[in-house]
């Protein structure tokens, strides 16, 4: 630590490497994992006012991931990150993030890429700043549907087909949007069924007028499929779905037209509490 004009210094040189790493928490994990970076830790203070200001860069931050699941298993991970992180006093901590934290700035550019149900996912580039707005958008290139249900599984329905998306997100005091997603599948297009499913069954029974809705999907070669995403802050979440195609057992074209809307932060916590009750049993029947 050194001083000069009544200001205290002192600098830090970090350069982290880990190599095999492995996390594993209730259904999440990562493995074969490597951290490799070289940071700049600097930090003030005033002697008269004791107001101290620090900074950590990062300019080159580079994590690998060779497998993990995160909701649906993935491989191939790379990220590029150049992060900087600022603390500063003098400064207000305006949302529930930077109170958190206690970061009052960070700016962290990074770039994404993996691979995940037979095709690949990229953030082409993301900008993070607690202080101010920040944006990016997620591509989705060549997903398979089989995949995800398999990794997903819904009683009685199976879909395939390879499908393509874009989901642009903002990031504004400490709240997360998503608007203009958009999904839409490859090119012959794919099959649809559901059949045997207990929701689908009682929806038939209270709504018949549903009825024809069902029975083209008990078998569907759809030619076009394509849906769009939005979600507000607060985890309300729109989707909306057009598949267009022929039902084996219906003479004329099938165009459905789909709206769906879920809270997916209370979804999300749901799903959290049955994996985490579902892996407390396991563990304990070990």
């Amino acid at each position: 630590m050194s001083e000069q004009d009544g200001i205290q210094y002192f600098e830090m040189l970090i350069q982290p490497q880990l190599i095999d790493l492995n996390l594993d928490y209730i259904d999440y994990y990562i493995s074969d994992s490597s951290v490799n970076t070289q940071c700049q830790f600097n930090w003030q203070q005033s002697i008269e006012d004791s107001i101290s200001t620090s900074q950590l860069t990062c300019p080159e931050t580079n994590i690998n991931i060779a497998k993990g699941r995160a909701g649906l298993l993935f491989s191939n991970l790379k990220l590029q990150a150049n992060i900087a992180l600022n603390m500063d006093l003098a400064k207000p901590l305006k949302n529930w993030l930077q109170k958190l934290t206690g970061l009052s700035e960070t700016d962290i550019k990074m770039t994404l890429r993996g691979d995940a149900l037979e095709g690949q996912f990229f953030v082409p580039e993301f900008v993070f700043k607690l202080h101010d707005k920040s944006h990016g958008y997620l591509l989705l290139q060549g997903l398979s549907l089989e995949q995800l249900l398999e990794q997903q599984p819904q009683v009685g329905v199976y879909a395939d087909g390879y499908f393509d998306g874009v989901l642009p997100a903002e990031f504004i005091n400490g709240e997360l949007t998503i608007s203009g997603g958009h999904i839409a599948a490859r090119q012959p297009g794919g099959l649809i069924e559901v059949e045997n499913n207990e929701a689908v069954e009682q929806l038939k029974q209270s709504q018949p007028y549903l009825k024809l809705v069902f029975d083209a999907l008990e078998h569907l070669n759809y030619q076009q499929l394509s849906g769009k995403f939005a979600m507000r802050s607060n985890g309300d979440a729109q989707i909306n779905v057009a598949i267009k195609g022929k039902s084996r057992d219906i003479a004329r074209p099938i165009h459905l037209n789909y709206t769906h809307e879920e809270n997916l932060i209370q979804l999300y916590r749901s799903t959290q509490i049955g994996n985490q009750l579902q892996s407390n049993i396991e563990k304990s029947v070990k």
